[in-house]
């Protein structure tokens, strides 16, 4: 269902997504895949999240892309063979999928959706379940409500389906310095959470955060990140080495 026609623009409720944060993207629609493609390591991460998705989901698995952009992820899993439903928030970045996609979506091989999430919530009412749902980069870091989200998306996988998102890491300080960094965790880190605002607003978990909030609908099984040869890697990495990323990669099961 294209929910292009919907009344509402931005009607999601409050406490799930900062309104100020759907208007910025629709307001760098046009820009965005220069901004963030444009750099090496964020094509690398894209790579590496959607092969990781699309093994998860199997060969013509269905995947709900949540929070697509401008479907550059889902043009990737349809090339691949697998049926995508594409959701956003912002019509800029749809519509920019919609041009992107448009041979995919004439051929019903992309769905797109827009809308608030209650609008998300009544297009999927009757649709399949999804084998994996893929959050890339931080989508799901625009939630406060995070715990909610979850257990909707959790309703729309098959049993054991997974969630697999790209999350921002509450511990990287690569975006200030040392002293802002220590205050910002003696400010946040008890919450569970890293709160930061500014054209758009993160809520950046600690993992720990993260497992309460997924239970009881799902499971935190991988932690996973960007290796030396642009592979998802689920090893272990040093306290060095985590402050430097900014983003970290989680697989999530549905509990049957």
């Amino acid at each position: 269902m294209d929910m292009r026609n919907s009344d509402r623009r931005y009607g999601a409720p409050q406490g799930v997504v900062d309104l100020r944060t759907a208007a910025y993207y629709d307001r760098i629609a046009n820009e965005y895949d220069d901004q963030v493609d444009g750099l090496a390591i964020n094509r690398a991460m894209r790579e590496a999240f959607r092969v990781h998705v699309s093994a998860l989901a199997g060969p013509s698995g269905r995947i709900l892309d949540f929070g697509c952009g401008t479907g550059t992820d889902a043009e990737w899993y349809a090339e691949k063979g697998h049926q995508v439903v594409a959701y956003d928030i912002s019509p800029g970045m749809v519509n920019v999928l919609r041009a992107r996609c448009a041979g995919a979506i004439a051929v019903g091989r992309i769905t797109p959706l827009v809308g608030s999430s209650s609008d998300f919530e009544h297009a999927m009412r009757d649709s399949p379940s999804v084998d994996v749902t893929a959050a890339n980069f931080g989508v799901l870091n625009h939630v406060h409500d995070l715990q909610s989200m979850l257990v909707l998306l959790a309703s729309h996988l098959r049993p054991g389906g997974a969630l697999v998102a790209s999350l921002l890491n509450p511990l990287y300080r690569g975006q200030m310095s040392w002293r802002g960094w220590l205050r910002t965790q003696a400010m946040w880190g008890w919450r569970g959470a890293v709160t930061l605002r500014g054209e758009v607003t993160t809520h950046r978990l600690y993992l720990h955060a993260l497992r309460r909030r997924v239970r009881p609908v799902l499971e935190l099984v991988e932690v996973g990140h960007l290796d030396e040869r642009g592979n998802w890697s689920a090893e272990s990495i040093s306290w060095r080495q985590l402050l430097s990323e900014e983003f970290r990669f989680v697989t999530l099961r549905r509990i049957a």
